[in-house]
């Protein structure tokens, strides 16, 4: 299939819509077309002409995250971040039962359209509330999907924004690349993981990758495959660097350094190389400027804050900034799973 270099934004609110304009007229999003429709009523077919497919567009945090990784224009691709209302921890948490329910419709889309690549994002607890349903319709439409929940924080924001990540390609068309050796790649079961299961969070003895656990990893596992996600996590935290960190010191130690009263233990870095809330940022996240938080002075260069009486379509603004993506994690998500060289 040929694909022309347009891009489309489905997107219902007017307000956004209109955001989408704008931002396309100044040059930071692709060039395309915005379709204020109900997605209900978009059918594949009318899509067929488009490169990049933009689901619930909200601002264009996807394309333009998509663009600070160096994601090429041309290059296809399907985002969808889908509304969070019906898993949020704030709402009713009815799930599938709330009308507001549309991974069915991403679903669909996806199913008929054949994209070679789904990116989608959710709040944290789809994790709890949905993610079955999300990974057995990508499973269904033949698609493997891999997962990861990454916040603003990891990219140096002010606040958390915890959200989940979704990786989706046609079955058994991954390729090799990401972070390590890429042989263990992250496969989501619908369940969770039990002592003595391989797969995402094992590392193979046979790939000679050099990203291995921490010693301390193997004792509090027996020398077992890691039994819980949670486990796993910890210890690429810890040994993220290559270190061979030990968990059995203090939290805090690790997070900080000396020069604001922590007790850094021998050999870790006072900035690590994952995310979660880390004490200062990364080389390559130094170039990010966020606010002053509520309540403290400005910074120079910030612009001089608005009354908000004086502020036009201030619910509308703060309704589409809480709903849309960080751009800057877009890109972390983007280069975390080598999908740029």
């Amino acid at each position: 299939m040929a694909y022309l270099m347009s891009a489309y934004y489905n997107e219902i609110h007017p307000y956004r819509a209109g955001v989408l304009l704008e931002r396309m007229e100044e040059g930071l999003l692709p060039a395309g077309v915005v379709d204020m429709q109900d997605i209900r009523e978009v059918q594949a077919h009318e899509l067929l002409e488009f490169t990049q497919i933009h689901l619930f567009a909200g601002i264009g945090g996807f394309p333009l995250g998509l663009r600070l990784a160096g994601w090429p224009d041309h290059r296809p691709i399907l985002t969808a971040g889908f509304p969070c209302q019906p898993v949020s921890s704030a709402g009713k948490r009815l799930a599938q039962r709330d009308e507001r329910w549309l991974w069915p419709e991403v679903a669909r889309i996806v199913r008929d359209l054949r994209p070679p690549l789904v990116l989608l994002e959710n709040v944290s607890g789809l994790l709890v509330r949905g993610m079955g349903d999300v990974l057995g319709g990508l499973a269904t439409c033949g698609y493997d999907a891999e997962w990861q929940v990454l916040s603003a924080a990891a990219v140096g924001a002010p606040h958390l924004r915890r959200r989940v990540w979704i990786l989706a390609y046609p079955a058994g068309s991954r390729w090799h690349g990401g972070q390590g050796c890429g042989e263990h790649v992250r496969r989501p079961s619908l369940r969770r993981p039990r002592p003595g299961d391989g797969g995402s969070v094992a590392y193979p003895p046979s790939c000679g990758c050099e990203r291995r656990p921490p010693s301390n990893c193997g004792e509090a596992t027996g020398g077992k495959a890691v039994p819980d996600w949670r486990d796993a996590h910890r210890c690429a935290m810890a040994d993220a660097a290559g270190i061979g960190c030990q968990l059995a010191g203090s939290p805090r130690g690790w997070w900080s350094g000396p020069e604001d009263g922590g007790t850094a233990c021998p050999g870790c870095p006072t900035q690590p190389g994952l995310g979660g809330n880390p004490h200062g940022l990364s080389a390559r996240l130094d170039a990010h400027r966020w606010p002053a938080p509520r309540g403290e002075e400005q910074y120079e260069w910030e612009p001089p804050r608005t009354v908000a009486a004086q502020m036009p379509y201030r619910r509308q603004r703060l309704a589409a900034l809480g709903d849309a993506v960080v751009p800057q994690v877009v890109a972390e998500v983007v280069r975390r799973w080598g999908l740029v060289s």
